[in-house]
């Protein structure tokens, strides 16, 4: 097609180089808008396309890149209740509904050849991935289930919408294969089923390296560099306990003047690396939990081209309580004798809720703070 032939003007660079990758001979794609479920007609013959910038392309010919680093997200309570989605607090990777700069904007619809009021039916006939793929649109009520791959999801949903977006969320990284089938029906016609078409989603930082296991391997965020830049990350206490504040921070030797870093955390040398959202400085700080004992944590310096310039290697993190019960705490005993008076605590009735606000990440990355404040105690 005449419009591949921008491709490598149009998209953005990557730390792996889409030449150098498993997708060399696909136009990927990691920012921009598109409509990835498309009915394009010509000359009457319907098909299943992606409609993007660059033009009409084969479901075959694309491949979307989602990057953890602009794409992660936390869930919230309201998206845990959609089918297939991780429990609330968990990470998971989004393509957002609403336009966001620097990530994908992917919707569905079908060509202006078709008449209005045309409707169209899309449903997942067939699924691989590391997760689980769950697409739904926000509403005044909260979240509205489109489709998903899970077994209790939707696998289909039927629009007459001629353009519509939705959020398009991935549990794990790695690479997501979509096969949909469609069928159209203009009004007062009966409806017609269009050949399957299958897309392909990566969820990583960088794509995978022709020459690095192929697709489907979990996206890392480490990449080649283009210096001799080492990254240290330093500040790691021997233990921590339980509550306590662990504060890391990033030291590139020689100093490159970037400022542009990601840190990532996995649960032993076994578990898959996650984008920490909101961690974007050289200084890493969190609260210790018990459940943090022997987590990995590295840091990613990257250029304004997003490639990356250098990893470091990580640390692990060793919580000791001592035997103490970090939850409960010590018990504290204060005596005094019945003739001398009495100690009461109590609260006012109109001071027995608080409402401290959403928590927010602290733009040092190092707790969640709310603007509330507690009331009087007497």
């Amino acid at each position: 097609m005449a419009a591949l032939a921008a491709t490598a003007l149009a998209l953005p660079a990557q730390a792996v180089p889409v030449e150098d990758s498993v997708y060399a001979d696909r136009t990927v794609m990691s920012t921009g808008h598109l409509d990835l479920l498309y009915v394009h007609v010509v000359d009457g013959q319907k098909s299943l396309l992606a409609h993007t910038e660059l033009g009409d392309l084969e479901a075959s010919e694309l491949v979307l890149h989602a990057k953890p680093s602009v794409a992660a997200r936390t869930v919230s309570a309201m998206v845990a209740t959609l089918p297939g989605m991780k429990a609330q607090g968990e990470t998971y990777y989004l393509l957002p509904q609403s336009s966001q700069p620097g990530q994908l904007f992917v919707g569905f619809g079908y060509s202006s050849a078709l008449p209005t009021g045309t409707s169209v039916t899309h449903a997942i006939t067939d699924f691989e991935g590391p997760g689980e793929l769950v697409v739904w649109q926000n509403t005044e009520d909260g979240p509205l289930p489109f489709v998903g791959s899970a077994d209790d999801a939707p696998s289909s949903f039927t629009s007459s919408a001629s353009h519509e977006h939705v959020n398009w969320g991935f549990t794990d990284l790695g690479e997501y294969t979509i096969t949909v089938t469609s069928s159209v029906t203009v009004p007062g016609g009966i409806a017609e089923t269009l050949a399957p078409a299958t897309y392909t989603v990566y969820v990583g930082e960088d794509l995978p390296a022709a020459d690095n296991g192929g697709p489907g391997e979990p996206g890392d965020p480490s990449g080649p560099g283009d210096t001799e830049t080492v990254l240290t990350v330093t500040g790691l206490a021997h233990h921590y306990h339980a509550g306590g504040i662990a504060s890391l921070t990033a030291v590139q030797e020689p100093d490159t003047g970037e400022s542009h870093y990601h840190w990532f955390t996995r649960e032993g040398d076994a578990g898959e690396w996650e984008v920490v959202p909101g961690a974007s400085s050289e200084t890493y700080s969190f609260v210790v939990r018990t459940a943090d004992d022997g987590l990995q944590v590295k840091a990613v310096l990257y250029g304004q081209d997003h490639g990356v310039i250098a990893e470091s290697e990580p640390v692990t993190i060793d919580v000791d309580d001592h035997g103490n019960d970090p939850v409960n705490g010590p018990t504290i005993t204060a005596t005094l004798p019945a003739n001398e008076g009495s100690l009461t605590v109590s609260v006012a009735p109109e001071n027995r809720e608080v409402d401290l606000g959403d928590l927010t990440l602290a733009p040092e990355a190092d707790r969640h703070v709310a603007d509330g404040s507690l009331k009087p105690i007497t």
